[in-house]
């Protein structure tokens, strides 16, 4: 996408009514250069964030094993493909890549068939699962927009709010346990420093000028972390561990051979399903933030972004560690601050890989308070949740739609909030609800699917042209709904269908019948009407104005005239010996 100019770029505001994510004005687009400071202070602030995520290779270690040597090197390894899956991200090269600020990070997706394979076979059943998972994506990813009926917009919305709803739910969990996760103990010292992140980022991000609304987070981040080694300065405790990862300077490659163990597969098979719709998700939330006049997504750049993502996790499979994904955490951080340029992206790429090679670089980025981290990442977590529910509310949500959605969010919720209810599940079950996401993704897919059964994708109607239109309008307005087309998309349906069939009334030849017809593909609505009267007269030229009081074929050739340049598409023909008249509205 070419840079936005003057204003687009630099605090462009969407009109009332448009969709938008709710963020601040943009200070940096994606195609802007950011002065160097600022690149750096952004790239930090996105790394720091995700620093959260490395705790899956640590969990991945334990389930198999690992001792202090191999872990420190299962740890490298992972934070140089977690840098090579960001630099594919950003590229946008040869269908490959978004070209968003979109930084590739660890996803909880593959977890639970990537510890059960850990468990039995080691690394080697890790590897052999994700260089399965990456191969799939990259299929599945060329063909993304095929599969566009089973993964309508209103779910991409419910997949980024799930996601704001589970980072939330991890965000809180590091706030109020002190920074515990697996491996990592809790710390006692958290309340002050979580304290002091909140009201430094909340007061950069709320009331700071511009340029501290920038780097909010690594203020928070800053600040948080100066509180945390005050806190033990004073109560003598060191902020590092007495005995620290040994690292070193280029991690060594895994020896053995991936294996693939069937039964584990439906889980990851499901997991890429996951990761495809939340990269899609993900890639949506860039699209709207960059263009404040956005409608529809861009499938191309969505297939790219999917295709670099599957590269990502098949690159990370040979490495032998776990999958990646794209980190909706980052995208609600570069809405929030409002710079989105897709250098950062390059830089955070550049950084994770001298993080995973250069010594002790690892470890300083262990210790960084994960209670802090757990602040920083539930104000991104609200960035993302309320554009989720920005993205659903475009829809026009019929009953259907409704099941379908609440069906999932109860459960993903209860699954987040009381996981134990789901513990007597069998094994052979467990890949289904492994996380919360996977099992809310189930559950609305297989529901969507279902109900679509009933859900008729092309209705038609006969009446009298020179009768009143007005129940036409309402008829096509209807199908619209039934369709869960977006709000705006239903209206302007419904609109072009009152002017066409009033076109038609001036040209169908008296007490015959017309009918309408109108057919969903994809995100496409064909309109076609049809009559046995006059032909529609060319719309090559606007008629004259002295012309119009008098002449019906005039007004005809205006009507056609609106009619084209309103509709996406517009087309005129005949069919046994009918006039036809076909347009569309794209969703």
């Amino acid at each position: 996408m070419r840079k936005q100019a003057g204003s687009d770029s630099r605090g462009a505001r969407p009109s009332p009514g448009m969709a938008m994510t709710p963020a601040e004005p943009a200070t940096y687009a994606r195609a802007d250069r950011l002065p160097l400071l600022t690149l750096f202070a952004a790239a930090f602030q996105h790394i720091g964030l995700m620093s959260v995520q490395v705790v899956f290779p640590l969990l991945v270690a334990d389930a198999a094993g690992l001792n202090l040597l191999e872990t420190a090197n299962l740890v490298d390894l992972s934070m140089v493909a977690a840098g090579i899956g960001c630099l594919l991200q950003g590229l946008a090269w040869r269908g490959i890549g978004s070209g968003f600020l979109l930084p590739a990070i660890f996803t909880a997706a593959y977890l639970p068939p990537v510890l059960q394979a850990a468990k039995s076979q080691g690394l080697a059943g890790v590897a052999g699962l994700m260089i399965v998972a990456g191969v799939t994506e990259i299929i599945l990813s060329r063909h993304v927009q095929r599969l566009r009926r089973l993964l309508p917009p209103e779910i991409m919305g419910f997949v980024v709010l799930q996601i704001g709803l589970l980072l939330g739910l991890i965000a809180v969990r590091l706030v109020l346990t002190s920074g515990a996760v697996a491996t990592l103990p809790a710390s006692p010292f958290g309340a002050p420093a979580v304290i002091v992140t909140f009201v430094a980022l909340g007061y950069c991000a709320l009331w700071g000028a511009p340029a501290l609304r920038r780097v909010s987070v690594l203020v928070g981040l800053l600040c948080g972390l100066a509180a945390e080694l005050a806190t033990r300065s004073l109560l003598g405790v060191p902020l590092f561990p007495e005995q620290e990862p040994v690292t070193h300077l280029f991690p060594s490659l895994p020896a053995a051979l991936p294996v693939v163990d069937p039964v584990l597969l439906p889980g990851v098979l499901l997991g890429v399903v996951a990761c495809i719709l939340r990269a899609s998700g993900d890639i949506v939330l860039c699209q709207q933030a960059e263009d404040p006049r956005w409608r529809r997504p861009d499938f191309a750049t969505i297939r790219d972004g999917c295709t670099a993502d599957g590269i990502a996790t098949l690159l990370a499979g040979l490495l032998g560690t776990t999958g990646l994904n794209t980190y909706s955490a980052s995208v609600g951080l570069a809405i929030a601050t409002g710079v989105r340029a897709r250098q950062v992206v390059f830089a955070v790429g550049i950084g994770w890989i001298l993080v995973g090679i250069v010594p002790y670089t690892a470890t300083v980025l262990l210790a960084l308070p994960m209670h802090v981290v757990g602040a920083c990442l539930f104000f991104a977590a609200c960035q993302i949740a309320v554009s989720g529910i920005a993205i659903i509310a475009q829809r026009t949500l019929d009953l259907r739609r409704s099941l379908v959605l609440g069906a999932g969010l109860i459960l993903g919720i209860s699954h987040m909030a009381a996981p134990e209810l789901y513990a007597g599940i069998p094994d052979y079950a467990r890949w289904m609800i492994g996380s919360s996401l996977t099992f809310s993704l189930l559950v609305v897919l297989g529901l969507n699917a279902l109900l679509q059964a009933g859900t008729s994708q092309r209705v038609a109607m006969r009446w009298k042209p020179d009768a009143s239109a007005g129940d036409l309008a309402g008829f096509a307005e209807a199908a619209g709904r039934r369709w869960a087309l977006r709000v705006q998309s239903a209206q302007r349906l419904s609109h072009l269908v009152l002017e066409a069939t009033e076109l038609v009334a001036l040209l169908a030849e008296r007490g015959s019948e017309a009918e309408l017809e109108l057919r969903l593909t994809g995100t496409t609505v064909r309109a076609a009407l049809i009559w046995a009267g006059q032909p529609l007269p060319a719309a090559d030229r606007a008629p004259e104005a002295e012309m119009l009081l008098g002449e019906e074929a005039e007004l005809a050739r205006l009507g056609a005239l609106l009619l084209r340049r309103s509709a996406d598409r517009f087309t005129t023909g005949t069919a046994d010996g009918r006039q036809r008249l076909e347009f569309t509205v794209e969703d």
